[in-house]
């Protein structure tokens, strides 16, 4: 008996988004290099299998058990990712002002800025433990370079 969640899987998952999952990891370590056919890159999970055949095309060649034989250009793929990656940075939210956003992202930063305290009071205490290691010594160097990049 499958789950709700495996259920709304099945429902979900088309040939084309199997295809987006497999470039994706690609795409975002910056190594679509070894997307070439050379390479022979292929994916087989429970839910499909995908690769990558001499003619530049994504081919899916199951999904959810169900054999097939569906093929999409790597480019278009690689375009339509690209595309949501950029629509995420760019889409302004609906019903929202800038005054609400200017809100949003200051309280995202001052969270950060407890977090970075957080952290920093634990590696105080990391270096307690060795105050020989020049290593803790290289990391708040580090971290005041990029501090120092937007201050």
């Amino acid at each position: 008996m499958k789950t709700n969640k495996e259920a709304n899987k099945e429902q979900t998952l088309t040939p084309r988004e199997a295809a987006k999952n497999f470039i994706r990891p690609y795409l975002d370590k910056g190594d679509t290099i070894s997307l070439h056919p050379v390479f022979k890159p292929c994916i087989e999970t429970e839910d499909y299998s995908v690769h990558i055949d001499n003619r530049d095309l994504v081919v899916v060649t199951k999904l959810y058990g169900t054999e097939m034989n569906e093929s999409f250009l790597i480019t278009e793929i690689m375009q339509e990712l690209v595309q949501e990656i950029a629509h995420k940075f760019i889409e302004k939210p609906i019903n929202s002002s800038a005054k609400d956003e200017y809100k949003k992202r200051e309280q995202e930063i001052n969270a950060l800025l407890v977090k970075l305290k957080a952290k920093l009071k634990k590696h105080k205490a990391d270096f307690s433990k060795h105050p020989k290691n020049w290593g803790h010594v290289g990391d708040l160097g580090h971290i005041a370079e990029v501090l120092n990049e937007i201050a």
